[in-house]
């Protein structure tokens, strides 16, 4: 009974997503017309984002450490276990593109919409891994806000444990000079894992926004250093949740398993 009911929830949950998305697409649309409209777009993906999950019952719960500030633009980089993670970055309140893997763009509908608000990276090509830290460069010198998941995708063989966080998004944020804000999620995992049975659990998600790390005296050789260091936050956070799960060592970890920048 309790497998029927997550798949009757599921399947609502999908219908939701959906539904606001074709609602809200026209608008998209009109706003996707001139790049000076793009602000608009991405407040209409958090409209977006917000209602799908207020109508699916699970509104987040936020813990903000951090208090941004108005003007500043950022570089949030969060833990991936669950396509839930894209969606709560919708509660940031800054306007933020995202950096996707190629796939998302070729889902009907949903796709086009992406790969022109967004930026998408194939991970297997080498210029394409190029061309998102040219993008993500672009995005940060027009004062918008960029949100990009260090572990290079949903990657965790045992979640909420961590895969190796790639470097990319740390050397952005040093080369811009962006404050760069670390997110936990906790529980994403467990609501809407992160694979291609689509399923959703009826649980709350909650999204630790950490304290805001400034990067203007950094040069890029710190960049080691401040993705161990966001990576120890994230984990250490995740230990007060799971603390009898074998976290590991990060800088180890980094040096035996780094292999991409994206």
């Amino acid at each position: 009974m309790k497998r029927i009911w997550i798949r009757i929830y599921s399947t609502y949950g999908l219908l939701i997503f959906a539904g606001v998305l074709l609602l809200l697409y026209p608008f998209f649309l009109l706003l996707m017309v001139r790049k000076a409209w793009l602000k608009h777009a991405l407040f209409l993906n958090q409209i977006w984002a917000r209602a799908f999950l207020t109508l699916s019952f699970i509104p987040p719960l936020q813990e903000w450490r951090t208090k941004l500030k108005p003007g500043q633009n950022y570089l949030f980089v969060g833990n991936h276990s669950s396509f839930l993670d894209i969606v709560l970055m919708g509660y940031v309140a800054k306007p933020c593109v995202f950096v996707g893997k190629v796939s998302l763009a070729k889902v009907p509908v949903f796709g086009y919409m992406f790969k022109k608000l967004h930026i998408t990276v194939d991970r297997r090509n080498p210029r394409s891994r190029y061309k998102v830290l040219h993008e993500g460069a672009e995005v940060l010198e027009n004062g918008y806000s960029l949100v990009m998941f260090p572990e290079g995708g949903i990657r965790s063989q045992n979640p909420p444990e961590l895969a190796t966080f790639r470097n990319g998004a740390f050397k952005l944020a040093i080369e811009k000079g962006v404050p760069i804000v670390p997110v936990t999620y906790p529980h994403n995992w467990k609501i809407q894992p992160g694979n291609h049975k689509m399923l959703m659990y009826p649980l709350r998600p909650r999204m630790i926004i950490h304290e805001a790390i400034e990067t203007k005296d950094m040069q890029l050789k710190d960049a080691n250093a401040l993705r161990d260091r966001v990576f120890h936050i994230i984990q250490e956070e995740l230990s007060n949740y799971y603390p009898n799960l074998a976290f590991k060592h990060a800088t180890s970890f980094h040096e035996k398993n780094a292999a991409s920048s994206i």
